[in-house]
C-alpha cells in the first residue's frame, strides 16, 4: 500500500469534499427568492413613484378642484427685460485670413509647411496668398474670426508648454 504525504492527504480530502458537494438550495427555493426580490423591488419602485406624486394615483388635490370649478382671471405676465443683442465676433480686416490647421504648399523650392495661425491674404474666392505662394484652400481651413484664431493659438501654446514641462 502506498503511503501518502500530509499534503497529498489534504488534497484528497478537498477533492472528496468538493466532488460530493451539492447546492443546499433547490431550483424551487431559488425561484422563490427571485420572486420575492422582484416583488420587493416593484413595491419599492411603486412607493417611490407615489411619494413623488404626493398622493395616490388619480387623486386631485382640493386646491386643483377649486380652481377647476371657478376659473380666475389670468394675471398679466411681466414682460422680461429685452435680451441684449449679441455682438458680432471681431473679424480681421477684409481679405485677411488665418490658417486653422497646418498646411503644406508645393513651392518652386519644394514642399513648404505653414503652421496654424499663419496669416494669408485672399486673392480670389478659394485662392489665397501664403507668404508669396498661391494656394487653393477650402473654407474650413481658414478663418477671419479673431476670437477663434486667438483660442487656437492659446491651446497650441499650452500644448507646447506642457510638452516642454514633460521633458
Amino acid at each position: 500500500m502506498k503511503k501518502h504525504t500530509k499534503s497529498h492527504r489534504v488534497y484528497l480530502q478537498i477533492k472528496v469534499c468538493c466532488t460530493n458537494w451539492t447546492p443546499s438550495l433547490s431550483n424551487d427555493k431559488i425561484r422563490a427568492v427571485n420572486r420575492w426580490f422582484l416583488f420587493s423591488l416593484a413595491s419599492l419602485f411603486a412607493s417611490l413613484l407615489l411619494a413623488g406624486c404626493g398622493g395616490p394615483i388619480g387623486h386631485v388635490p382640493e386646491e386643483s378642484q377649486q380652481t377647476q370649478s371657478a376659473p380666475e382671471a389670468q394675471p398679466t405676465p411681466i414682460s422680461a427685460a429685452p435680451l441684449p443683442t449679441p455682438t458680432p465676433p471681431p473679424l480681421a480686416p477684409p481679405g485677411t485670413f488665418f490658417l486653422l490647421q497646418r498646411t503644406a504648399v508645393m513651392t518652386s523650392q519644394g514642399i513648404q509647411a505653414y503652421p496654424s495661425g499663419t496669416t494669408v491674404r485672399e486673392v480670389a474666392p478659394g485662392l489665397y496668398d501664403i507668404k508669396g505662394e498661391l494656394q487653393e484652400l477650402e473654407p474650413h481651413q481658414v478663418t477671419n474670426n479673431l476670437e477663434t484664431i486667438s483660442e487656437l493659438l492659446v491651446k497650441q501654446r499650452a500644448q507646447v508648454h506642457a510638452a516642454h514641462q514633460a521633458r
